[in-house]
């Protein structure tokens, strides 16, 4: 078969190590994906602000961003869906995590808000690179306090995002907030904590996307690599991990592709229309 809708994590899936751009057989891929008429969707726990400008630029289009809190029709620019943080768990989860937090991320509106304190580690404190190239352009939001903000209704508020963080307190933070029982904890770079509300993820949003444009979820394949894409490989009709991620994202896929910097994306998208094209399966 050949698949409507093909779903793409980002970091450690689509694009290169270098985590800015696609590779020529990557992108060569997608083309002809494009071209039999299958629409292209990225699915990221990234907010829309530091996706790669270069998958952005290539002509997706659909953008499922900050784990499935939103989703963006990328041809018309309309905002399809939204899920937003409460205040009120916005304000716990800061509780439960402020005296030990040297630097915290609030996804907001596409963006990144922090605190001015925060903001003023900037250059000075590990962070991923598109996280710092986002910052470097000068136009995060910054807040004195955070209790302003959840004061004001935590508006546009999309996920809370820890990155380059002691394992260790990764773990006690994920233990305290698992126990209150009102997130969604989830991790794709092993030092850090992706924190949503609960149904907040990248397979409930495929779901009400395939809802939106009237796609089976069983016609769709999405690929993925870490424990944020979980969920997403069991929605979709086939779930195809990367040569890279952890056994159990392995051990929840259909398939399993090549390695992400062996282009193993494109690598399944070619086996895929060769089988199209000789009237076979997909997979």
């Amino acid at each position: 078969m050949q698949f409507s809708m093909l779903f793409f994590d980002i970091d450690g899936t689509l694009i290169s190590p270098d985590h800015f751009t696609l590779s020529p057989r990557n992108r060569r891929a997608l083309k002809m994906a494009q071209e039999a008429g299958i629409r292209l969707c990225i699915a990221s726990g990234r907010c829309l602000g530091i996706c790669p400008q270069e998958v952005l630029d290539f002509g997706f289009d659909y953008a499922i961003t900050s784990n499935g809190a939103a989703i963006r029709d990328l041809k018309t620019g309309k905002r399809l869906h939204f899920t937003h943080i409460p205040a009120e768990d916005a304000r716990v989860a800061y509780d439960v995590m402020r005296d030990r937090a040297d630097f915290l991320e609030w996804f907001v509106d596409d963006g990144i808000l922090l605190t001015r304190a925060h903001h003023d580690l900037i250059g000075r404190r590990e962070l991923p690179p598109w996280h710092q190239r986002y910052f470097d352009q000068g136009n995060t939001p910054v807040v004195d306090r955070m209790e302003d903000f959840f004061d004001a209704g935590a508006p546009g508020l999309e996920k809370i995002n820890l990155v380059c963080y002691d394992p260790a307190l990764i773990a006690a933070f994920r233990r305290e907030l698992a126990a209150l029982r009102r997130f969604d904890l989830s991790s794709s770079l092993g030092r850090g904590l992706e924190i949503g509300i609960p149904g907040c993820t990248k397979g409930a949003a495929i779901r009400r996307l395939c809802t939106l444009t009237g796609i089976d979820p069983a016609a769709t394949a999405a690929f993925g690599d870490a424990e944020n894409d979980l969920e997403m490989l069991h929605t979709v009709g086939c779930g195809v991990a990367m040569g890279n991620a952890p056994a159990s994202v392995k051990a929840a896929a259909d398939r399993v592709t090549a390695r992400y910097d062996e282009d193993g994306v494109a690598a399944f998208i070619e086996g895929m229309l060769k089988e199209g094209e000789r009237g076979g399966r997909a997979f």
